[in-house]
């Protein structure tokens, strides 16, 4: 019975062994198994239709590739299929203008990137309306409730009316819409035309009539008691002043007029210039009272009828406060732009792209970070809404009330292997934590800017506006203020400490739990950082300053520094399974031991640099569209691929890598094997860097699609698994890519 059952074990054992031999002579070539360069390098036959393990070239096949073409030898078998694409939601876009209705209450916001409009109750999203293309400028009629939208596309139509939340209808008023006013004595409403040097006037949806202005209109203004309208254009030194549909007269300012803007109290018209000589115009009626020099170009104006002052953003960095007709201060601020008031008489600023500043009367209140888009006042409410690079905040006063998340757009995927959740920790719409192929929570929906997952505790830690959170399962536990934005996350997973470098700072912050530990200078512009689990030494990459820091927990250890150049270093990796750690420069890629510079790898302009866990492998992105694969400080093989954008991600256990690219118009997942491209998956766009994880738990490949909105759930088949812990050491080519032999 032994001699028996040992023979059909063995029997068994040489089956196996056979069927895994067949698999993996078609996974990795003879020539390739038998130690001579991949196919990849030597170059297609003459008989190849091109680079094998590549699509052909444009010129050799002009049809895409195929969905998916499977590993050499296997066509038709696919070792990632998709088994869920899961839906992120809609939502307010990238807003370019935001108005309210007092007498409904709704706030509209102009996505133009979208071609949408949405519409918001209080603090609530309630409607996404698709207006027509490149929604701009917004004005509501209090009276009528219809909402007026600039349509800046490049055919018609030009304006879209809607009602409440629905689009009435769109209509052709010859060019593009610059800017909208209601007036509130007639309640017609006016457009300027910026690009034919006309003003159209409705009333409803009826086209009144259109006029023509001595310049293309940028800006416009309706006088509350009288119904005067004034049209500025920055290439016509007069305010055209129209009344009911004809032009009444036209007064000269000088300069170049850029916005305007009438006090409803003493009835003034304030005219911004551009030109730092012309001042700001004052007018009564059609005349000119006085002009008001600022020593500099004025490129807004708002008046604040609560507290009787005048504001303007200025080019010289500063904001001109006015009291009637006298310059009572000066503010310094960096690149102001739009300016809104709210009836309690808190000024609303944009530093251009940049921050919220909140001003009373002759001071700076408040600063909100963040990338200002545009501003609008409820004045029924006295609510504000702020769209900041794209999320919408709401404030009532100085404080703010509410956050409207824009639709989600992933980028960096953290996996944590301790409950198989999946984080997408770089979204201006928040945290959004996956199970499996759905959505379990949404968190901080001020936006995330990167984190990463402390592997022995399984907490999360993620940057949002300004701060770092802790999140243990789907749950913010703790919140920390840090000195500044952080570039880069590293975790040691022996003792807990996390690490984030502060690149303006000149700073790493290192993290415990949930508290701030310390900070430890290191060089110039510290970008990148990675952790050495065998030794617990942390590196950092100091961009600018071109040096490696190290530490020891948190004492600084040693300083590399490197070549001077003007080249910035770029990405730190370590490998876990050798200590080594490997620096990208400008042309190489350094390779260290501890703190001592072993030696250095001709690379063209390195990217991002990848190790697979399961094989030793060090993968690492060319500037010439390849991939150069390492072992220790050799170049074992290097994989073209014509379409490379970004090398991504590594499986932790198997001996896959992904990288992302197009191809004829198609975005792709590239799936490498070892040292051989064996998949391209077509995606619906692009994938950002960091935008690909593989869950430990479950096996899942969770590739983030930015335009998509989306997250693409792959699962790796059954073939592979089998085969692949047989994968072949490959041997160097004779003379490896960028270090051929004198």
């Amino acid at each position: 019975m032994k001699g028996k059952l040992g023979r059909r074990i063995g029997f068994l054992v040489l089956v196996v062994l056979l069927a895994f031999s067949s698999l993996v002579a078609e996974a990795f070539p003879q020539e390739e198994r038998a130690g001579q360069v991949p196919a990849a390098l030597s170059g297609p036959s003459p008989a190849s239709p091109g680079k094998a393990g590549l699509p052909p070239t444009p010129e050799e096949e002009p049809a895409p590739p195929p969905p998916s073409s499977g590993p050499a030898g296997q066509a038709g078998v696919d070792s990632h299929r998709v088994v869920a694409t899961v839906p992120l939601g809609q939502g307010v876009g990238h807003p370019a203008d935001i108005a309210a209705n007092p007498t409904t209450g709704l706030v509209y916001t102009a996505n133009p990137y979208e071609d949408t409009v949405s519409v918001i109750r209080a603090t609530e999203l309630i409607a996404t309306l698709p207006a027509g293309e490149s929604p701009g400028r917004v004005a509501a009629d209090p009276d009528t409730g219809l909402v007026y939208v600039a349509l800046g596309g490049p055919s018609a139509p030009d304006l879209a009316i809607l009602s409440g939340t629905e689009v009435l209808t769109t209509t052709s008023l010859g060019c593009k819409a610059e800017a909208i006013e209601v007036n509130p004595v007639n309640r017609w409403v006016y457009v300027a035309h910026a690009g034919c040097s006309q003003v159209s006037i409705l009333s409803g949806t009826e086209v009144l009539a259109q006029v023509a202005v001595g310049g293309p209109p940028q800006a416009l203004a309706a006088h509350p008691s009288t119904g005067l309208v004034y049209v500025v254009a920055p290439s016509y030194p007069y305010v055209t002043v129209l009344s009911g549909t004809g032009v009444l007269t036209t007064t000269y300012v000088g300069g170049e007029p850029s916005d305007v803007d009438v006090d409803p109290e003493s009835g003034w018209a304030y005219v911004a210039n551009l030109s730092p000589t012309a001042g700001l115009a004052v007018l009564s009626g059609t005349e000119v009272l006085t002009a008001i020099p600022l020593g500099t170009g004025a490129r807004r104006v708002r008046v604040d009828p609560a507290e009787g002052l005048v504001y303007t953003s200025n080019s010289t960095q500063t904001v001109s406060v006015i009291a009637g007709t006298v310059l009572t201060a000066t503010l310094n601020v960096i690149l102001p732009d739009e300016i809104e008031v709210e009836p309690g008489g808190l000024v609303y600023l944009e530093e251009e792209g940049r921050d919220l500043v909140i001003i009373r009367r002759t001071e700076v209140i408040s600063r909100v970070p963040g990338g200002v888009q545009a501003i609008g006042v409820n004045p029924g409410s006295g609510l504000v809404y702020v769209a900041m690079s794209p999320r919408v905040l709401v404030f009532s006063g100085a404080q703010k009330v509410g956050v409207i998340p824009p639709p989600p757009n992933p980028g960096e995927l953290l996996a944590n292997p301790r409950n198989g959740l999946v984080y997408d920790t770089w979204d201006p719409a928040g945290l959004l934590v996956v199970s499996g192929t759905e959505v379990v929570a949404h968190l901080l929906r001020e936006g995330t800017s990167g984190g990463v997952v402390n592997p022995a505790s399984g907490l999360v830690y993620v940057e949002s506006a300004g701060f770092v959170a802790v999140v243990s399962d789907t749950t913010v536990v703790a919140t920390m203020t840090v000195p500044s934005g952080i570039y880069g996350f590293a975790c040691n997973p022996a003792n807990g400490l996390v690490y984030g470098t502060m690149h303006y700072s000149h700073q790493v912050v290192i993290l415990s739990g949930t508290e701030v530990i310390t900070t430890v200078a290191v060089g110039r512009y510290p970008y990148a950082v990675d952790v050495n689990p065998r030794s617990g030494l942390a590196y950092v990459v100091n961009s600018y300053g071109r040096s490696l820091s190290i530490l020891s927990g948190t004492v600084p250890l040693a300083t590399i520094p490197f070549e001077p150049s003007v080249i910035p270093l770029g990405d730190v990796t370590v490998n876990p399974a050798t200590g080594l750690v490997y620096v990208g420069d400008d042309d190489r890629v350094w390779v260290i031991s501890g703190t001592e510079v072993l030696t250095n790898i001709h690379i063209l302009s390195p990217g991002s640099i990848v190790v697979n866990p399961a094989t030793g492998l060090v993968y690492v992105e060319s500037a010439d569209r390849s991939i150069v694969i390492l072992r220790g400080t050799e170049i074992v093989a290097e994989v073209e691929l014509g379409g490379l954008k970004a090398l991504v991600a590594a499986h932790p256990t198997l001996p896959y890598v992904y990288a992302t690219g197009e191809y004829s118009d198609t975005h792709l997942l590239f799936v490498l094997l070892g040292t051989s491209l064996v998949e391209t998956i077509p995606l619906g766009w692009g994938v950002p860097f960091g935008g690909v994880v593989v869950n430990p738990v479950n096996g899942y490949v969770y590739v983030a699609q930015t335009d998509e909105r989306s997250l693409l759930v792959l699962e790796i088949a059954l073939p592979y698994r089998i085969y692949l812990p047989f994968l072949p050491k490959v041997s160097p080519p004779p003379n490896p890519p960028g270090m051929e032999a004198p």
